[in-house]
């Protein structure tokens, strides 16, 4: 049964993220994309079977990959 939820107030918060963070948060979202695409190209839904699927290519397509420097 789905349920709905509504924002009444939102609170407006000053952050200053550090690029440590930015390159962190870009690096995930690689690996993320590295998984979805192994899933997809394997036809696997098992958490488990994806994990070690693409656990060698993570290697090779994040950790190989040159770190962008930011300006």
């Amino acid at each position: 049964m789905a349920s709905l939820v509504l924002a009444l107030k939102t609170v407006r918060q000053k952050h200053q993220v550090s690029p440590e963070l930015l390159r962190l948060l870009d690096e995930f979202k690689c690996m993320v994309n590295v998984c979805i695409a192994v899933g997809i190209e394997e036809n696997f839904s098992s958490l488990k079977t994806l994990s070690l699927r693409s656990y060698h290519r993570l290697g090779s397509d994040i950790l190989d990959k040159p770190q962008r420097q930011s300006l």
